[in-house]
């Protein structure tokens, strides 16, 4: 017999295990702020209509995964490059980034490592733009 036990969040067990991860890094998490989604544009259209309104921006490092494009139109949101620079590999243009932020940006997207150009944005600097959206700031 099957039982049909739907759980929006994601399955109890798996969510358990990503909390179980955390602890055993010596980060605090509780399950009810665990949400499992069956792929990442699943969790993208999640994030999108939590941060988002209709018509809100999205900045994006450019050139980046052609994917965003496809669930900006699904979501209703605004996508804006915020530019990558080739210096010795790809990497991020602080004053460009600072220069794409407006009133309407709701979130800043940074994946890591980028999809397709590798780039993987070092800690010191991706520290250093906490708070950059709120203060546009950034270094």
């Amino acid at each position: 017999m099957f039982d049909y036990d739907p759980q929006p969040r994601g399955n109890r067990r798996g969510r358990e295990a990503v909390c179980r991860y955390y602890a055993d890094h010596e980060i605090a998490v509780r399950l009810e702020q665990i949400v499992l989604t069956t792929s990442t544009s699943e969790a993208y259209s999640f994030l999108f209509k939590l941060l988002c309104d209709p018509g809100s921006e999205i900045l994006f490092a450019q050139p980046g995964y052609p994917l965003f494009d496809f669930l900006a139109v699904l979501d209703d949101v605004k996508l804006k490059a915020a530019p990558l620079i080739y210096d010795h590999g790809w990497q991020i243009d602080p004053e460009g980034l600072r220069r794409a932020i407006t009133a309407e940006t709701r979130a800043i997207v940074l994946v890591h490592p980028n999809n397709p150009t590798g780039h993987f944005t070092k800690q010191w600097r991706r520290k250093s733009w906490r708070g950059c959206a709120a203060s546009s700031t950034c270094r």
